[in-house]
């Protein structure tokens, strides 16, 4: 009996194991017709951003850069790698993006101080549409004043802003909450593009019913 059991948790262990490798590769997800907007500026974090940008572009989601200027940003994390800005914030339209994406670095600060990302950021969640952030990106959710009574989590270091916005912050690799994605660091990236990819879906399929 006991070898029984044995077998039927081994047997269950390998289902979950499978069923969330599935989850994480996400090999089989369309995400063609989606729209994401991905907000960068000087001293972003590029294997957040390229990370993000690479799984959705591969999903066949058309991701837009945008910042708060017209010009060449530089990541702090890489040495002769830059992206163009293509779209300033302020002319973001809502209702042509599914959903907005903030990688961290040292930028996220400077974005955070922007009123136009303010401004947009609180569209966005107010909307329902998703909004995601990894490490220090979670910051722009705190200072547009949008995490009260949320979950969130971040980059350690993060917590007392969060406290000042009424947020409730933990430290896991990746926390959904609603229309809310936020993640802690780099070595999270495959679950928190994981979670961006299935609400696109969602998304996805709502349209086309």
């Amino acid at each position: 009996m006991k070898k029984k059991v044995i077998a039927v948790v081994a047997i269950l262990v390998i289902a979950i194991a499978f069923v969330m490798f599935s989850v994480l590769a996400e090999d089989d997800l369309d995400l063609n017709g989606a729209v994401v907007a991905v907000l960068i500026g000087e001293g972003y974090n590029e294997q957040e951003a390229g990370s993000s940008i690479e799984y959705l572009e591969a999903r066949g989601v058309e991701v837009i850069i945008a910042g708060v200027e017209l010009t060449t940003v530089t990541p702090y994390d890489r040495v002769r790698v830059s992206r163009e800005i293509e779209v300033l914030v302020k002319d973001i339209n809502l209702d042509e993006i599914d959903a907005l994406v903030v990688p961290g670095g040292y930028a996220a600060n400077n974005l955070a101080r922007d009123d136009d990302v303010i401004s947009l950021v609180r569209e966005v969640v107010e909307s329902g549409k998703p909004l995601a952030a990894i490490c220090t990106g979670p910051i722009v959710l705190a200072e547009a004043d949008v995490v009260q009574g949320r979950t969130v989590t971040s980059q350690s270091g993060l917590q007392n802003a969060f406290s000042r916005a009424n947020a409730n912050w933990i430290s896991s690799r990746v926390v959904v909450d609603e229309n809310i994605i936020t993640s802690r660091r780099p070595r999270d990236l495959r679950f928190f593009n994981a979670e961006i990819g299935i609400i696109l879906r969602g998304i996805i399929e709502t349209k086309a019913n």
